[in-house]
């Protein structure tokens, strides 16, 4: 099998391993799909052979290593500068076995792969100012966070907790003003309600 691939590989004119690049395109295809919006993608399997990856006679599959690096990402509502997700020592996976509760008669069905070993990856996403205040889900997030560090602020000065869904202190978040060395500026507007009704 690994001499028919070598062959198939010289009448293609590539040097890699087919089914590295298969799941290149794969993944590459899944990635743009569950994105709004993917600026630049680059995918990366590494593979000796097709035959490393799906080995039959083991039922295990390994790639030696694999790597996706996208930039200006827009999905369910986050913006990010960029992302990326690698496997830096390659992943190794038992690949689905056939299920006993199926009929002779019928094809046999395969459970889902699952991995074969511990597999160490690094994940990193990067986010601009611009990224912050243009994403839905980060802005009202970090809105939600500063209502709550600033409940927590007022009940420590009353001596008293305020609950979470209190009308005496509402936050309204304006926008992202600064994001340097891993700290940001938030622009809010804020109203508290004193005990006679009146807002501050």
């Amino acid at each position: 099998s690994l001499a028919v691939e070598r062959q198939a590989q010289r009448a293609l004119g590539v040097d890699r391993a087919l089914g590295a690049i298969a799941a290149e395109t794969a993944i590459e295809t899944a990635v743009r799909a569950v994105c709004d919006e993917v600026g630049s993608l680059e995918v990366e399997v590494a593979a000796e052979s097709t035959w490393q990856m799906l080995t039959l006679p083991t039922k295990r599959g390994s790639v030696t290593a694999a790597s996706v690096r996208a930039r200006s990402v827009v999905a369910g509502g986050v913006r990010a500068s960029s992302a990326e997700l690698s496997f830096p020592e390659g992943v190794s996976v038992v690949l689905g076995t056939p299920t006993s509760s199926q009929p002779a008669a019928q094809p046999a069905a395969f459970g889902l792969p699952n991995l074969a070993r511990r597999t160490p990856a690094d994940f990193a996403v990067r986010f601009s100012q611009d990224d912050l205040s243009r994403s839905p889900v980060l802005f009202a997030s970090l809105e939600a966070l500063l209502q709550e560090l600033l409940r927590s602020g007022a009940s420590a000065a009353i001596g008293s907790v305020l609950p979470q869904d209190t009308a005496a202190l509402r936050i309204t978040l304006r926008e992202v003003e600064s994001l340097r060395d891993g700290r940001i500026t938030l622009v809010a507007d804020g109203t508290s309600t004193r005990a006679d009704g009146s807002l501050v």
